[in-house]
């Protein structure tokens, strides 16, 4: 559960950091690059691509 200072709604847009960018990439199809705010470009991860890794 959040308890940060900011108040959050449904719907609302949060970022977060992973401790190992390794395993966010086993989760997700691409990856949306963020700058000063907007989206920037959007890149596949190796799952989008196909790949696995055992």
């Amino acid at each position: 559960m959040y308890d940060g200072p900011e108040r959050l709604e449904l719907g609302d847009a949060i970022f977060f950091r992973h401790s190992k960018a390794g395993e966010l990439c086993e989760h997700f199809n691409t990856l949306r690059l963020v700058s000063d705010g907007k989206i920037v470009d959007e890149v596949l991860t190796y799952r989008g691509e196909g790949q696995q890794f055992l």
